[in-house]
């Protein structure tokens, strides 16, 4: 993704959406939001710019889209097979 705006970087996060002098907003009205614009410029250079994947909005965002791809793909069952996002190891909940 490439975006010119208040601090006019090269962005290669694609869940960034726009950059304020002390606000990132990402994807799905995500924000963050810095006390000094000098903290803002540092993560934007750190996170939005070289290492999108280690960000934890990111990673969030991807997981949430990767569910979502899943259940649009007709895996609404839940059966604690390794190939569902869902699945945290936690085991059965007994009702």
């Amino acid at each position: 993704m490439s975006t010119a705006d208040y601090w006019h970087h090269l962005y290669k996060c694609p869940y960034m959406y726009y950059t304020e002098k002390s606000r990132i907003h990402c994807e799905n009205g995500t924000r963050i939001v810095f006390y000094h614009k000098n903290e803002c410029h540092k993560y934007i250079h750190t996170y939005c710019c070289d290492r999108w994947h280690q960000c934890n909005i990111a990673k969030m965002l991807e997981e949430h889209y990767d569910y979502e791809l899943f259940k649009e793909k007709g895996n609404t069952e839940t059966d604690g097979s390794k190939d569902d996002p869902t699945d945290q190891g936690h085991g059965e909940v007994l009702g």
